[in-house]
């Protein structure tokens, strides 16, 4: 499988040469996207969905770090390319795979996809696709049962045991009414989609929760977000973006 990788650098020029010498020599990365400043990059990421972006720091009109930064959660892997060797450091407060000097080498490529292709080996060799297990017809949608997967295989449990989940990163972490945690290498974008008409919602980029675990909702005061309170006693923000969403599930407004 081709690593879908995106460009987004506002020199014409730097964008052509990584674009140039990525096809020439390394016909395992397919480029699907280029972009010339942070608000550009941001809609090409959104629709195309990459695994890799390669991310100049400095643009015009916001930075490669406040661009990582406006994503609620990051589901691909970010290699900063520079001119500066300033930037290092932050770079790995973001959690960067790499970070490349221009002009960008053969080799520095090499050593970055090796590096990626490492890492996404070690990530598939501990997960599986979460999968659902099959329910007697007409069972209640929280009896449903998945299973998740583990470092050693995957845990099957059933949905209402499920109180909420957090990303962090390409990992998720679901907190069950039992007291237990489950640590699941998948985005949490993934069980967004999986989960939604289960009787979850994303509530917040970091968090999704199961709606039947709800005890109390508080309203945000002076234009603060507001949250609500699981039934394990967990509070969990909740963005004003999604406030209308939630409430609508309950038809509150």
């Amino acid at each position: 499988m081709k690593i879908r990788t995106v460009i987004i650098d506002d020199e014409p020029r730097a964008r052509k040469m990584l674009r140039s010498l990525i096809s020439e020599f390394f016909p395992d990365v397919n480029i699907i996207g280029e972009a010339a400043s942070a608000d550009e990059g941001k809609l090409v990421i959104d629709r195309t969905n990459p695994d890799l972006v390669l991310l100049d720091v400095e643009m015009p009109k916001g930075d490669g770090f406040s661009l990582i930064e406006s994503f609620e959660d990051l589901d691909f892997d970010v290699v900063f390319t520079t001119a500066y060797n300033d930037y290092a450091i932050n770079a790995i407060k973001h959690s960067a795979l790499d970070y490349l000097l221009k002009p960008v080498s053969i080799d520095d490529l090499k050593v970055m996809f090796d590096r990626y292709k490492e890492k996404r080996s070690k990530l598939r060799s501990k997960t599986t696709e979460a999968f659902f297990i099959p329910e007697v017809l007409g069972s209640a949608r929280q009896d449903q049962k998945i299973a998740l997967p583990t470092g050693k295989g995957f845990k099957v449990i059933r949905l209402r045991d499920i109180i909420y989940g957090e990303a962090s990163r390409m990992y998720s972490t679901f907190f069950l009414s039992g007291g237990e945690d489950i640590c699941v290498s998948r985005s949490l974008k993934y069980f967004e989609n999986l989960l939604a008409e289960y009787g979850f919602m994303r509530v917040h980029g970091s968090s999704i929760i199961n709606l039947d675990h709800i005890q109390e909702y508080y309203r945000g005061q002076q234009g603060k977000a507001g949250h609500v309170v699981m039934s394990n006693g967990a509070q969990i923000g909740v963005s004003r973006s999604k406030r209308v969403d939630l409430l609508g599930k309950f038809a509150l407004d």
